[in-house]
């Protein structure tokens, strides 16, 4: 048992393995393997590509460490990845395109104000909890996720 629908403690993740659950099944991105797996509720295992090696280089980018990931209910999977190659270790979120297996960047939800970063800290049913640019930096915004 899984206890959370998303995990991300140092000693669990460290930009190299993220696991996540919800009612829709339990997921793992491995990192440094470079691979997503899941397992559906109804038992169906999957494998996919990792996002490294889809989108690193891209516009000079390297978006190879993972920061967090999210399985909503919904069966939407969102994960936050860092630029290692930016001095501010600028993030960008994507969502897993099953039928393409690809990831696909997708815009950082936006409104309100302080404004929202490019950081996922983790999820809970069909909602995300993003990082907000306030001065000290601990200001938290939760958005709904339509299924993708």
């Amino acid at each position: 048992m899984v206890p959370q629908n998303s995990l991300r403690y140092a000693s669990l993740t460290g930009g190299a393995t993220n696991m996540a659950s919800s009612a829709f099944g339990v997921a793992w991105y491995q990192g440094k393997s470079g691979l997503y797996y899941e397992v559906t509720a109804d038992g169906k295992v999957s494998t996919y590509p990792g996002l490294s090696s889809v989108v690193a280089n891209s516009a000079g980018a390297n978006f190879q460490d993972v920061a967090s990931l999210v399985l909503t209910d919904n069966g939407t999977v969102i994960i936050s990845a860092i630029d290692i190659t930016s001095a501010g270790n600028n993030g960008a979120i994507f969502a897993l395109d099953r039928t393409n297996r690809t990831w696909a960047k997708v815009p950082v939800p936006s409104g309100g104000s302080p404004s929202t970063l490019n950081l996922m800290f983790g999820g809970d049913g069909n909602t995300i909890a993003m990082q907000t640019a306030d001065s000290a930096g601990l200001g938290l915004r939760f958005f709904n996720v339509a299924a993708h």
